[in-house]
């Protein structure tokens, strides 16, 4: 079946909304691995279904990464000198005479 079939809506019961189920044919997922360089295959069974899923890692992993704020606090930094400096003379003018 290369059709694509048309939209169901189910109540999911969940915040009171309805979703909208889209059931795609080969041609779409196989146009969609060849963009992402991924593969795609017809499962005959539910356990051929079930294996990609049990390969997958049961753990995530979560990297840390410094990120470098000096120069964004020196510039907002030298931002607030110049604003201030602006105010200082604006509000020390000298009188007209």
């Amino acid at each position: 079946m290369d059709a694509v079939a048309g939209p169901e809506l189910w109540n999911d019961g969940g915040a009171g909304g309805y979703r909208r189920l889209l059931l795609l044919g080969k041609s779409p997922l196989q146009g969609v691995a060849d963009l992402t360089c991924g593969s795609c295959l017809q499962a005959e069974t539910n356990d051929q279904l079930l294996e990609p899923s049990l390969n997958l890692p049961s753990q995530i992993t979560q990297q840390k990464q410094a990120v470098v704020l000096t120069a964004a606090f020196s510039a907002a930094g030298a931002a607030f000198v110049v604003m201030a400096a602006g105010l200082s003379f604006w509000w020390n003018r000298l009188p007209c005479s």
